[in-house]
């Protein structure tokens, strides 16, 4: 959910739920811890105040930072460890799974 939203900006909880395939109540629960760990926050919509969405807070977009950091590092790391064939292999699938980022919903 921290991605989606680093990516997508506030989102109210019905398009954060139906991004991520869950029920809305569900969705809710969830963004109620999110909201308890300060790592997401609750805005009035601009337009419309009845709708409230989630936004990422600085906090969170600093946990989502850290967590990719580690993630790239732990994934380079262990790059280092594969042999010439593995290395080979990875770069001729490099096209397919960046074409899959891309689509990557949020």
């Amino acid at each position: 959910m921290l991605a989606v939203l680093s990516t997508s900006g506030p989102l109210p909880v019905g398009d954060l739920a139906a991004r991520a395939g869950i029920a809305v109540p569900t969705m809710s629960r969830a963004v109620e811890v999110l909201v308890r760990l300060g790592w997401a926050e609750r805005r009035a919509h601009p337009a419309d105040h009845r709708i409230c969405l989630v936004a990422l807070s600085q906090a969170g977009q600093a946990l989502l930072d850290a967590v990719r950091r580690d993630s790239t590092s732990r994934l380079a790391a262990g790059i280092t460890l594969l042999d010439r064939r593995d290395v080979a292999a990875l770069r001729q699938a490099l096209p397919v799974l960046e074409a899959l980022a891309e689509q990557a919903p949020g």
